[in-house]
């Protein structure tokens, strides 16, 4: 658990406090400032993963750590993964914390009388009158967190206050791990070329000056220099395809044959033909539809 580099947002809190609906809302955000994100949520994975299991101590403390694998196996592949489960219990919530390379704990505090007022699942009413045992906050005990890295108040803030803040905070964290931002920045120039600094400062949700101030001094490049590098990567590796020039030139964002062309020639010192010339008639092994092993 917890080799890759996406960051796990545990959401915490009573049954109603909100949090599944904002990890929703932080989730939409990310996203569309470019960032992957999962959400798991509890009463899905209630009704999937953990179908066969209660609501006794030990059935809570399984599912729970049931989320926390399959959210470190997420963040393998994800910038972040979004969990929304009330983990009652303080030292299980810590346990699954150590085991996950970047873990942020949000509690999202309601209190009690605010819960129970919303009740939107009708839970709570069910509590009352018997029908469900062992109900958090009710029979069973709640543990909120000690020292949460981000706490929302949501009888004293709407979702949008809340999820703005947080947003903010979580960008900003994964900004300062240069390899986070980095490897987020190639990837997004791989797959859409001609986005331009500013676009990109807009997703990373810094200025167009801070970001090239960052790429510069974590780096040692420019935003110029970095896309021509995964410009050429992509070039050479599709040219080796056998992929006509104009067709690259089409697939890399380039105006016409000829603008890649004088790209190609000014990185390389060659033109796109006399790369594939020299490629087809070197002694490297020709690519396959088969690997090695």
């Amino acid at each position: 658990m917890g080799n890759g580099n996406g960051t796990v947002v545990w959401f915490t809190g009573l049954s109603g406090s909100g949090k599944s609906t904002l990890a929703t809302e932080v989730a939409s955000r990310l996203s569309a400032h470019g960032w992957t994100t999962e959400v798991i949520d509890g009463d899905d994975l209630r009704r999937n993963l953990s179908a066969g299991l209660g609501f006794n101590r030990a059935d809570r403390e399984e599912n729970v750590r049931r989320a926390g694998y399959l959210a470190g196996v997420l963040a393998r592949q994800t910038d972040f993964v979004l969990v929304a489960l009330i983990a009652p219990y303080r030292a299980l919530r810590n346990e699954i914390a150590s085991k996950l390379a970047n873990y942020c704990e949000v509690f999202v505090n309601a209190p009690l009388a605010v819960c129970e007022a919303r009740d939107p699942k009708g839970l709570y009413r069910r509590a009352r009158a018997g029908q469900i045992r062992n109900f958090t906050g009710l029979e069973d005990p709640y543990e909120p967190p000690l020292t949460p890295e981000f706490e929302c108040q949501t009888d004293k803030e709407s979702k949008e206050q809340s999820a703005e803040r947080l947003f903010r905070l979580l960008t900003e964290r994964r900004s300062r791990n240069p390899k986070n931002w980095l490897d987020h920045l190639s990837s997004t120039l791989d797959a859409t070329p001609g986005v331009t600094l500013g676009e990109l400062a807009a997703r990373f949700g810094v200025t167009t000056r801070g970001l090239a101030l960052r790429l510069n001094r974590s780096a040692g490049t420019s935003f110029r220099d970095l896309r021509a590098q995964r410009l050429m990567a992509q070039a050479r590796s599709l040219l080796e395809t056998n992929c006509a020039v104009k067709d690259v030139a089409f697939r890399l964002g380039f105006s016409s044959s000829e603008a890649f062309s004088r790209f190609y020639r000014r990185h390389s010192g060659c033109t796109p033909k006399e790369f594939r010339n020299g490629w087809m008639h070197s002694d490297s092994p020709r690519r396959s539809g088969f690997e090695d092993g």
